[in-house]
């Protein structure tokens, strides 16, 4: 985040907690660790503390408890795919975009076997200005999704036209048996920044 959008109290702790976090192996202990200094932190409220507030799992609810009433007529369980939940802050030059992102697997009601269900991956995205002091639109997105192929043509229809709000042209259906997209471009990025500079850009006509 650019200083101008801190407060003098916010840069020294920023600053003083990124400094202690380098030695600590847990992100999630320093986070910890930042919310509570910035909880003790007397005066204005400045833009740090604004992010802190959008990046708590606690601002997904809304978006998480409207997809599980979409696919509600359709399911037995939706549970959350544990550690899949993850949050991207993208600063650009006059807005700052907070991409809460989660994994579920849904349990389709057919029949009595449990070998019907759906996983999918949905997106919560807050763009704020660059002072994150106006909220300037929240977009709802399924990002990706997967059947496992023993479900009938007429449920998937239905599961897919109940989310059809959430569907768009960058949503992704893929195998229930292929690597997850987050996966496969986190493994792509790393491969690519092995490679010498200059030739991280793929020139073959035939790829």
């Amino acid at each position: 985040m650019a200083p101008a959008c801190m407060n003098a109290s916010e840069q020294k702790l920023l600053v003083t907690n990124c400094n202690a976090a380098a030695t600590d192996s847990s992100l999630h202990k320093a986070a910890k660790t930042l919310i509570t200094s910035y909880s003790n932190l007397q005066g204005e409220e400045g833009a740090l503390g604004r992010l802190l507030k959008a990046i708590c799992k606690e601002i997904t609810v809304p978006a998480s408890s409207t997809i599980k009433n979409l696919l509600a007529p359709f399911s037995k369980e939706i549970k959350a795919i544990k550690g899949s939940r993850a949050c991207i802050i993208q600063f650009f030059d006059h807005t700052v975009c907070v991409s809460h992102y989660q994994r579920h697997t849904c349990t389709l009601h057919e029949g009595n076997s449990s070998d019907k269900f759906l996983v999918f991956e949905w997106k919560v995205a807050l763009t704020f200005n660059r002072q994150i002091v106006q909220l300037l639109s929240v977009s709802l997105e399924l990002v990706e999704y997967s059947f496992s192929g023993n479900e009938s043509p007429a449920t998937r229809k239905a599961v897919l036209e109940a989310l059809s709000t959430w569907i768009t042209a960058d949503t992704v259906e893929s195998s229930h048996r292929s690597i997850p997209v987050d996966t496969a471009v986190r493994c792509l990025s790393t491969a690519l920044s092995k490679l010498p500079k200059g030739k991280e850009i793929v020139t073959d006509a035939s790829l």
